[in-house]
C-alpha cells in the first residue's frame, strides 16, 4: 500500500473524520483510523461504533492499493510537526512508513480485520436529496436549543434534551431541539416519496454532520433507517445510530403559545442581540436573570449588588398590545439571535407575548420559530 498527499490534505481528512474517533477506550484498534487506498482514491474511515465517518481524497502521484490502521492522535501529531510538503505513507512488512522530504518515520501497524465494519450504501429508491448547505443550516437552527440531561436548576430534565428530533412529514422535514427552557423548531419544505418518520438524533452526531459538510454547494442523500441515519455525498459518508426516548409535542406547544398571544412586536435582530448581550454582561453568572419590559421600546434592567447595575433600552419596529414585564435568562435569546446573525439575515424578528408567566415565541421567518420560557416572578433561583 502506498499513497501521497499534501500535509494539509491529510490533516483535512483527519479533521473531518475526527468526531467519530473513539475518545474513551482502552482498545488500541479503536484509537485508530482506517486508511484505504484504491486506484485514484484515498479513504479515511473512523468509527466509535455509534458514529461512523468515511471521507475521501485524491492521492498525488503514483499509488498502490491496500489498507492499514493509523493511530489517530500520533498520526495527527506527526503531520502537525511537518512542513507543508508531500507526505507519503506506505506499508512495508509489519511497519507503516511516513516520508516527508528528508524526514522519515516508521510506525507499528495493527490487524485491519479487527477494525469494525459499517455499511454506508444508500439505495437510490429510499433516500432524500437536498443541498448540504440547507441541511447544515437546518440542523444549526435546532441544535442550539438542545441541552444537557440535567436542567439548569439541577433537576433531571423531563424529556430527552441531548438529542434533536427529526421528523419527516409528507411535505417537509422538521428539526426540533430543547433543554426544557427553550424550544427551537426549524422546517424545511421538501418534496419526496418516503414514508413519514420521526427519529432522535444524538446532538454530537448533529454537530459532526455540520462540521463535516463544509461545502454548502455539494448535494447529498439522506436516508432514515429504523435504528440509524445515513448521509452521503460524493466525498463523504456519515452513519449514526439513533436513540430511543421521548420528545415533547413541539407542534402543539408552538401552536398553543402563538394562539394565546395577546401582544405582537417586531424588531431588528441585531438590535435585540446587542441589547441582551449588554444586559447579560452584568447579570449574575449563577442566577442569570434580566428584568424585561416590553412596550413601545424594550427595556432590560439588571440589579446585582456584587456585579453592578445596568439599564439597556432597545428600539422596536412595532408593538401592538399592552406592556408586558417578565424575568428572562438572557443567555437564551443571545443563543438564538447569535445563530440568526451567523446567517446574515436582514429580515426582522416577530415576537409573540402573553404575560410574565407565559412563553415568548420568536418567529425568525424562513420557517423557523423559537420558544423561550421566562423566569416566573417569585421563583426561587
Amino acid at each position: 500500500m502506498e499513497a501521497s498527499l499534501d500535509r494539509s490534505a491529510w490533516l483535512s481528512l483527519l479533521a473531518t473524520a475526527s468526531p467519530a474517533v473513539a475518545k474513551r477506550t482502552n482498545s488500541a484498534v479503536m484509537k485508530c483510523v482506517k486508511l484505504v487506498v484504491e486506484d485514484d482514491c484515498v479513504t479515511i474511515f473512523a468509527t466509535d461504533t455509534e458514529l461512523s465517518i468515511r471521507v475521501k481524497g485524491h492521492p498525488v502521484g503514483p499509488s498502490r492499493p491496500g489498507e492499514c490502521l493509523l493511530n489517530f492522535d500520533k498520526f495527527k501529531e506527526i503531520l502537525s510537526s511537518l512542513p507543508e510538503e508531500l507526505v507519503k505513507i506506505s506499508v512495508v512488512g509489519e511497519s507503516i512508513k511516513l516520508v516527508c522530504g528528508k524526514t522519515k518515520y516508521s510506525l507499528p501497524t495493527l490487524k485491519v480485520e479487527e477494525y469494525p465494519d459499517v455499511q454506508f450504501a444508500i439505495p437510490d429508491d429510499s433516500s432524500i436529496a437536498l443541498p448540504a448547505g440547507e441541511l447544515t443550516k437546518f440542523i444549526r437552527r435546532a441544535a442550539f436549543g438542545a441541552g444537557e440531561s440535567v436542567s439548569s436548576d439541577g433537576r433531571p430534565a423531563r424529556y430527552v434534551t441531548t438529542h434533536l428530533c427529526l421528523e419527516l412529514t409528507k411535505a417537509a422535514l422538521f428539526a426540533a431541539g430543547t433543554d426544557t427552557k427553550i424550544l427551537s423548531v426549524a422546517e424545511f419544505p421538501l418534496a419526496h416519496k418516503e414514508p413519514p418518520a420521526k427519529i432522535l438524533l444524538p446532538l454530537r452526531s448533529a454537530q459532526a454532520i455540520v462540521k463535516a459538510l463544509s461545502d454548502p454547494t455539494e448535494g447529498l442523500k439522506l436516508a432514515f433507517g429504523k435504528h440509524s441515519l445515513l448521509i452521503s455525498t460524493e466525498r463523504l459518508s456519515i452513519h449514526t445510530l439513533l436513540v430511543a426516548g421521548r420528545f415533547p409535542p413541539y407542534f402543539d406547544i408552538l401552536k398553543a403559545s402563538e394562539k394565546s398571544a395577546t401582544v405582537k412586536a417586531t424588531a431588528n435582530p441585531s438590535t435585540l442581540l446587542a441589547a441582551f448581550r449588554q444586559a447579560s454582561s452584568v447579570a449574575d453568572v449563577d442566577a442569570c436573570r434580566v428584568a424585561a419590559t416590553w412596550a413601545s421600546t424594550l427595556v432590560l434592567s439588571v440589579r446585582d449588588s456584587q456585579v453592578g447595575e445596568a439599564d439597556v433600552e432597545a428600539s422596536l419596529d412595532s408593538y401592538d398590545g399592552q406592556p408586558v414585564e417578565m424575568l428572562i435568562d438572557p443567555t437564551y435569546p443571545v443563543k438564538f439571535l447569535s445563530v440568526l446573525a451567523s446567517e446574515k439575515a436582514l429580515r426582522p424578528v416577530t415576537i409573540h407575548l402573553v404575560s410574565e408567566q407565559k412563553p415568548m415565541v420568536f418567529d425568525a421567518g424562513d420557517n423557523w420559530k423559537v420558544l423561550i420560557m421566562p423566569i416566573y416572578f417569585g421563583e426561587e433561583a
